[in-house]
């Protein structure tokens, strides 16, 4: 369990611990509740997996769990799947107790203290036939504040695919297709650059904070989206992406794929945070393929930027946990297979205090403690 996280927490651990696994819960809880479906695809048979989260939200504690099961039954001749869900949101009172909002059942929902029943599919969430069935019920606006929470928990993944947009032009109609797409993926190197043409249209305040960020901490020298090919109304039949990478001569522009690896990194990390809208920004080992030299900017710079929502971070980096204080560090063990997180104790943490005005960084402390 992890509890009383703040603005931010960094998960450290060694590899294998199941830093990943935490944030794939959180993902798996959001992509529930924003996709209004439970997907099996990743249960085996005669398995269960099960999350629980606690969040405040206007002042009210709410507390979410979700269990998820597959087996297979097999007789004489054939065989089928039985599907089993327990899902349920309540309220956490004064006094510590749970008043209920609903608690779902394989294919049936109780909702509220009056205990309404409503009939549901394997593959449906409660909170979608509540909103839908029952949209002047008390219960009604509660789970609709939850499930706008909990589906803004993003989980970035930086890593560079194997193939690069190598063009530095983009077409217009392109750039419309891209906007009317359901589906956006973060990952891809031209998502990041439709990012940034979608925040200049829209939120031009935004993107020149993002891209005078960009040149502040050295990322690059410089960055433009130029308006070509205008048609007969003005408007751009085609855009170019220019970027100038730092220490080169001024107006050597080049496009996404010839920049760095670590630079393409940190240009993704915070145009996804300054694009998204999260709840909860979802950070895991920003520190691969960049220099530590850049490293200690991170930390300090997503605080600045942090407003109402909450950063996680799974590191190994010395430069990234020293930039943490100690309230602010989970340690992540696995034993026998099972993760568990702990904070400092307050012995751990007076002594981290106390190594830190004396001795030296927060990350020596940590790798001793942690063995």
């Amino acid at each position: 369990m992890i509890s009383d996280i703040g603005d931010l927490l960094v998960l450290v651990g060694k590899n294998g611990v199941g830093k990943t696994n935490i944030f794939r819960a959180l993902h798996w809880v959001s992509e529930i509740l924003s996709t209004n479906a439970i997907s099996y695809d990743e249960i085996g048979s005669g398995e269960a997996q099960g999350v629980g989260v606690e969040v405040l939200i206007d002042g009210k504690k709410l507390v979410y769990s979700v269990e998820v099961g597959a087996r297979v039954v097999y007789t004489n001749s054939s065989h089928r799947v039985d599907f089993s869900v327990l899902e349920s949101l309540h309220a956490r009172l004064a006094n510590g107790s749970l008043d209920r909002i609903y608690v779902r059942e394989n294919n049936e929902v109780t909702v509220g203290i009056e205990g309404i029943k409503l009939p549901i599919g394997d593959s449906s969430v409660a909170s979608l036939s509540i909103t839908s069935l029952l949209p002047a019920h008390s219960a009604t606006p509660v789970v609709q504040s939850f499930v706008r929470f909990v589906s803004k928990f993003s989980h970035n993944h930086l890593d560079t695919p194997s193939t690069e947009r190598s063009s530095r032009f983009l077409a217009a109609e392109d750039f419309l297709s891209w906007q009317k797409s359901p589906v956006q993926t973060a990952a891809l190197p031209s998502d990041t650059e439709m990012r940034l043409l979608d925040l200049k249209n829209r939120k031009p305040e935004v993107y020149e904070e993002l891209t005078a960020l960009l040149c502040q901490i050295g990322i690059i020298d410089s960055f433009d989206i130029a308006e070509v090919a205008l048609d007969l109304h003005g408007k751009p039949r085609f855009y170019v992406f220019n970027w100038t990478p730092k220490y080169q001569a001024s107006g050597d522009a080049r496009g996404w794929n010839e920049l760095s690896f670590g630079t393409r990194r940190l240009i993704k990390l915070f145009v996804a945070f300054f694009y998204q809208e999260d709840s909860v920004f979802m950070l895991e080992q920003p520190e691969d393929g960049i220099h530590a030299g850049l490293l200690h900017e991170i930390l300090p710079m997503l605080r600045t930027y942090v407003a109402e929502r909450q950063i996680l971070i799974a590191t190994h980096s010395p430069e990234v946990m020293n930039a943490a204080s100690p309230n602010e560090i989970r340690i992540v063990h696995s034993n026998g297979g099972v993760t568990s997180v702990r904070e400092l104790s307050i012995d751990e943490l007076d002594a981290a205090t106390a190594y830190l005005q004396n001795d030296g960084p927060l990350y020596n402390f940590i790798d001793m403690i942690e063995g």
